[in-house]
């Protein structure tokens, strides 16, 4: 799926950029993916963790999520 590759995209450059190392994302979403995020779809969890993880590291902040989820939100409704 095409939200698959740009979430990969996304990971690989947080990652190049510091933000959220590749090996370290992956052992979160093997923590989290089997704990929280377990009744979660398989796919989903990458996005779910990667959220979780940037905002308790404060690379983003709930008030920044929640103006692009709504952002995005009516981009879809628009459609």
């Amino acid at each position: 799926d095409p939200w698959e590759s740009s979430m990969q995209a996304t990971c690989e450059c947080l990652s190049w950029r510091g933000a959220f190392d590749n090996l370290d994302r992956r052992h979160t979403e093997d923590d989290l993916g089997e704990t929280v995020y377990r009744d979660f779809p398989v796919h989903t969890r990458s996005v779910v963790t990667t959220t979780h993880v940037l905002l308790d590291r404060g690379v983003i902040s709930q008030d920044e999520l929640r103006a692009k989820i709504d952002e995005v939100r009516q981009r879809f409704h628009r459609e």
